[in-house]
């Protein structure tokens, strides 16, 4: 999908995933977030983030995690035009 995913706690975790078997990459983390690599609407891969701690993902956070998933989209797209 093209949209980010902010995971701020085990909490908001196990809400998006009650199944038992999808408890296992909370082991060692405390919030996640999965960003699209993606430009327009071609999505090129993902970048998963993982934090020791629960946290919450504040706006100012959220638009830099977003910015950065941007210019890796586009490294990743420049990237593949050398090939």
């Amino acid at each position: 999908a093209n949209h980010p995913l902010f995971l701020e706690s085990g909490e908001a975790w196990r809400a998006r995933h009650p199944e038992p078997a999808a408890l296992r990459p909370l082991a060692g983390h405390g919030a996640w977030v999965a960003l699209p690599l993606a430009i327009d609407d071609r999505v090129l891969g993902a970048m998963g983030l993982s934090f020791a701690e629960s946290c919450a993902f504040d706006a100012d956070m959220r638009a830099f995690m977003l910015a950065l998933a941007q210019q890796c989209a586009l490294a990743f797209a420049r990237a593949t035009l050398y090939e």
